[in-house]
């Protein structure tokens, strides 16, 4: 029989369900520690939707650190996820103590098509007690996932955790979950017989009352897609919302957020249709031959779609330079020291303008004449140094009287 079939046709042993009736007592001594079986995904951790091959971020649930030091103090602790094995590598890394085992989707009996395509699952712990040469069994073991479908052949060894989800805590909503399994697993780690004891008295989450704490109920940590924590999740100042269950375990809080949903989506149609009526006035001002079609029925899906549709993420404003018109190249400013050589001479030619031979002519006696003028100033100052130079120079004795 193939071990991933619907499951429907998924039961128990008639064994195992013998072995679950089996009265649990609690032993004389300590017993040895009971194997806790982990998923990973929606149990401890919440990943990031995203197109990445090389991986997904995910958020650790909030007091999973708590948790996590609990267990490995109590129990014999080992991972069994649905994902592939690279990914659950990376997973893994929430961890700060070693493993006694880690398994991944590669061990679940799944043929190449059911591999590589999203079925649903299901863990059968018979290949885990063959593993340990039954050193465990039914009686010794615990998993703990959030689908129950997972566990059709041993239903009773399972402990059901709701599902975590990193975006209803962006919402507002708290998550004390894992303290309320800390309690259980402390009730269960005494008992010669699991799963007796799961059948008889089952987790159920409304049961397990824990006092409120809201910065660690909304404390949730980031690890990026190599699996490296990067930092702890800021939550906005929003309005703590919490979750209610009533007897049966169905989430209180849910239904009353979608009825509160529902009443604004029927506000926003009475204001859409109120609008409406305003912009178009009375129908008889038209002629018959236009026809207008009103239905409610339209505004609320559309309201639907806008309160369902998540909000896009924002885009960064970029400034957008308006492009300057380009001078001419000969109007362009020169960029090294030849070029600006030739800019120079280039503007002193274009800034000559031509004369007339009259003018030219006149200039040029101009300058000889000034030349001249300059010449004589010259030689008369040679003359006058020349004759200082010549003249006699005077002595002048002083006689000092004794």
């Amino acid at each position: 029989m193939d071990p991933q079939q619907s499951t429907t046709e998924q039961k128990p042993s008639k064994a195992y369900l013998q072995l679950s009736t089996e009265e649990s007592v609690f032993p004389s001594q300590q017993p040895k520690k009971q194997l806790l079986i982990l998923d990973l995904n929606g149990t401890l951790i919440s990943r990031i939707k995203c197109r990445a091959r090389s991986g997904r971020a995910f958020y650790a649930r909030p007091h999973y650190q708590a948790f996590l030091d609990f267990i490995f103090k109590h129990f014999e602790v080992m991972v069994w996820s649905s994902a592939r094995q690279q990914n659950v590598e990376k997973m893994c890394h929430i961890f700060t103590k070693p493993l006694k085992l880690v398994w991944s989707r590669n061990h679940l009996k799944l043929s190449q098509h059911q591999f590589d395509s999203n079925v649903d699952t299901i863990k059968d712990l018979d290949i885990v007690w063959e593993y340990f040469s039954n050193e465990y069994n039914a009686t010794n073991t615990i998993v703990l996932d959030d689908s129950p479908s997972k566990l059709a052949h041993q239903p009773y060894n399972l402990i059901h955790i709701r599902t975590f989800n990193h975006e209803e805590i962006r919402e507002g909503f708290t998550d004390n979950e894992l303290l309320k399994v800390i309690r259980y697993l402390d009730n269960v780690r005494c008992h010669s017989n699991v799963a007796n004891y799961v059948r008889n008295e089952p987790f159920l989450s409304h049961r397990h009352l824990i006092p409120e704490n809201k910065e660690l109920d909304l404390a949730m940590r980031y690890f990026t897609r190599a699996g490296k924590f990067a930092k702890p999740y800021q939550p906005t100042q929003k309005s703590v919302k919490r979750r209610r269950d009533d007897d049966d375990g169905n989430d209180v809080e849910s239904v009353a957020h979608h009825q509160e949903k529902q009443v604004n989506i029927n506000t926003k149609v009475e204001e859409l249709d109120d609008n409406v009526s305003v912009k178009l006035g009375p129908v008889d001002q038209f002629d018959d031959s236009v026809s207008f079609k009103l239905e409610s029925e339209d505004y609320t899906s559309v309201a639907r779609q806008e309160d369902e549709v998540e909000e896009p993420p924002r885009k960064k404003l970029t400034r957008t330079k308006s492009k300057k018109e380009k001078p001419p190249r000969h109007m362009r400013k020169p960029r090294h020291k030849k070029q600006k050589k030739t800019a120079v001479q280039q503007t002193k030619a274009a800034s000559t303008i031509p004369i007339r031979p009259q003018t030219e002519k006149k200039l040029k006696s101009i300058q000889e004449s000034i030349k001249q003028r300059k010449q004589k100033k010259e030689k008369n100052v040679k003359i006058e140094l020349q004759a200082v130079e010549n003249e006699p120079q005077t002595v002048v004795a002083i006689k000092m009287e004794p």
